[in-house]
């Protein structure tokens, strides 16, 4: 008896998952929204996957809230981010390694390059320590990190 509700301000994304390949569509809705606009209803889980990164960092802390005051007592949020490194150091590494993972994977050079331009001032990222305290401010009583992958980690907190 589960219900998934997408949303994203692409129609371009939604249209791709429209189409996708789902086995039970009937429990599938997809919303041509502004996540800051869209009226949540309450739920016992909500999952962010590199989506929040991209909004500003006020507008992100009052989503957390949002979310915090949708999910049901025990519910929990499971947020997906690109985490910048407390070492300015390790992020140099970091950033390398991705490219040279992204260059294994037979990705174009000039791609590589127009993506990371184009991500350039549009992603507001937050140190893991600094994310942690914005979901805790929020009202979430437990979060952990239940994810890490080069500069990619994934949390989840409990209401």
């Amino acid at each position: 008896n589960v219900r998934v509700v997408g949303i994203d301000q692409s129609l371009e994304m939604i249209e791709i998952a429209k189409n996708s390949n789902y086995k039970t569509k009937e429990q599938l809705q997809f919303h041509h929204n502004k996540i800051q606009e869209f009226k949540f209803e309450t739920c016992d889980i909500c999952i962010s996957y590199y989506t929040l990164q991209f909004l500003t960092f006020q507008d992100k802390s009052t989503m957390f809230k949002k979310i915090f005051q949708t999910l049901n007592k025990g519910g929990g949020f499971i947020i997906y981010e690109k985490i910048i490194s407390e070492s300015s150091e390790i992020e140099r590494i970091l950033n390398t390694l991705l490219v040279e993972f992204k260059l294994e994977q037979n990705q174009d050079h000039k791609e590589i390059i127009e993506k990371q331009l184009s991500l350039k001032g549009i992603m507001n990222l937050h140190k893991s320590d600094d994310l942690i305290n914005e979901l805790t401010m929020a009202g979430f009583s437990h979060v952990d990190r239940i994810f890490k992958s080069n500069s990619f980690e994934g949390f989840l907190a409990i209401k």
